[in-house]
């Protein structure tokens, strides 16, 4: 009788790849011909904790698609040591424990700067929408409607970027091309919990508030921690104008959303466009109800060409430390 030693099999898991985007890829296809590795690619929706650390059980490479997808201290602890490698579709660790994964001595590995242009573009896409209010007079026209009434015009309007990594220069460049007057803040984030420390001196925090007073349309482009979680509540609201779009690629959680929806319904800003959102995917939010916000489903960096990039990162990174 012949038999199998499986202890040299590494088990790679993609627990959370929905909507696809690896299955059947060229670059999963990759992964399925390297010997010795068996994947398991699940095409559903995890529900909570305990179903991922089902998913993940002898695990010795997940795969993380979805920014929703928490690995948090109890999936991290209930792996029996086997977990080795952590690789991320996306820049992103705020849904990682990243202290406990340091302590085990597990790899984290990412897919950076496959994704600015795509998401500078989509938050440029966004704002010209809001601009020229695009899905309300789409609607009307379907309905047999031919309205008139003013649209915006964004050249020589301001355009305020909070948070000046590669995506927020990219879209700098952009919104120049067009016309338009740019103004930035660079996030520093300090060792505290407390978003007066972001700031640093208070002649910092000054221009921060000038910047949300001063602009015509304020685009986030911040990493998520603890010092910028609700960056954007109902006190920066009120500082922006009662014209200002607000408009969001980067973290649902910069915004507290409970606040926004106040300030569209009150007209305290004039509308928003999100495509990050603090609970993904969104259900019952009141924001589905505001005909002033648009919603597209954190998509702005899934462009073909991105996309097909990233995802042969991913599996490069997962046959280079298939032996970690």
């Amino acid at each position: 009788m012949v038999t199998t030693d499986n202890s040299n099999i590494k088990h790679i898991v993609i627990p959370d790849d929905y909507p696809p985007v690896f299955l059947d890829s060229n670059a999963i296809n990759r992964l399925r011909r390297v010997p010795n590795v068996s994947l398991k690619i699940f095409n559903d929706r995890l529900t909570d904790t305990d179903e991922l650390i089902e998913k993940l059980k002898g695990a010795h490479t997940v795969i993380i698609t979805r920014s929703s997808t928490k690995i948090n201290s109890n999936v991290l602890e209930s792996n029996n040591n086997k977990l080795r490698h952590i690789s991320i579709l996306g820049t992103a660790t705020d849904n990682i424990d990243t202290n406990i994964a340091k302590h085990k001595e597990i790899l984290i590995t990412s897919t950076p700067d496959t994704h600015i242009e795509s998401v500078a573009e989509h938050a440029l896409a966004l704002m010209l929408s809001l601009a020229k209010r695009i899905p309300q007079l789409d609607q009307r026209v379907r309905h047999g409607e031919w309205p008139r009434g003013n649209i915006t015009l964004l050249r020589g309007k301001t355009l305020g970027i909070i948070g000046t990594g590669r995506v927020g220069e990219t879209l700098k460049e952009i919104a120049e091309g067009i016309g338009m007057n740019v103004i930035s803040y660079s996030l520093q984030d300090k060792n505290s919990r407390s978003k007066d420390h972001i700031f640093g001196n208070s002649s910092s925090k000054k221009l921060f508030y000038d910047i949300l007073r001063e602009s015509d349309i304020i685009s986030l482009h911040a990493r998520l921690s603890p010092e910028t979680q609700y960056l954007i509540s109902s006190e920066e609201l009120s500082f922006m104008k009662p014209t200002a779009f607000l408009v969001n690629t980067a973290r649902g959680g910069l915004i507290k959303e409970e606040d926004l929806v106040v300030a569209l319904q009150n007209s305290t800003i004039h509308g928003a466009a999100l495509d990050v959102f603090d609970q993904e995917p969104i259900t019952s939010s009141a924001l589905k109800k505001l005909s002033n916000v648009i919603l597209s489903p954190h998509i702005a960096g899934s462009t073909e060409e991105s996309l097909s990039i990233s995802l042969n990162q991913v599996v490069d990174s997962v046959i280079d430390n298939i032996g970690y």
